[in-house]
């Protein structure tokens, strides 16, 4: 199975947020076709997005459906759509879920050279994430160790 990382603009998810977005179905749309020939139905898509220097993981879409996004009604976000399972997908407010260090591994991992996997990275963080990402199995467990921290955090 192949799980994505998905970027998800600060400025849009804060604009979805506020208009309640995300109570609806789950879904992430984006202009890149990969998003619908990377994942099969049944795997995951991990949201991050990105502010003040850190990146945090603000949703999680267990795959249900492919669909493009009308043309008349063009979605602001893109021609592709994936639609998720509603009781295996979360949203998570922004800043609870810092997985900075872990993008930033992830990243590294997919450089070209050893030179750019020593040193810091040398663009900024969403400029490596604009491009839908397929996630290594490790990578995905990562990030699920993350959504389980998390979730025992919030349980008293």
């Amino acid at each position: 199975m192949s799980s994505i990382l998905c970027y998800w603009k600060y400025g849009n998810y804060l604009y979805d947020i506020e208009r309640g977005h995300l109570a609806r179905t789950p879904s992430y749309s984006s202009n890149q076709r990969r998003l619908h020939l990377v994942p099969d139905i049944g795997e995951k898509a991990y949201l991050v997005t990105y502010n003040e220097r850190r990146c945090y993981l603000v949703g999680k879409i267990k795959i249900a459906g492919k669909r493009f996004n009308p043309p008349k009604r063009m979605y602001m976000y893109g021609r592709y759509r994936i639609v998720g399972i509603p009781k295996e997908s979360s949203f998570y407010d922004y800043g609870n879920i810092d997985v900075t260090d872990r993008v930033v591994a992830f990243i590294k991992r997919n450089l070209r050279s050893d030179k750019e996997k020593s040193a810091r990275l040398p663009h900024p963080i969403p400029q490596y994430l604009q491009t839908i990402r397929q996630l290594t199995e490790s990578d995905a467990m990562s990030l699920e160790n993350c959504i389980d921290a998390h979730n025992r955090h919030l349980k008293p």
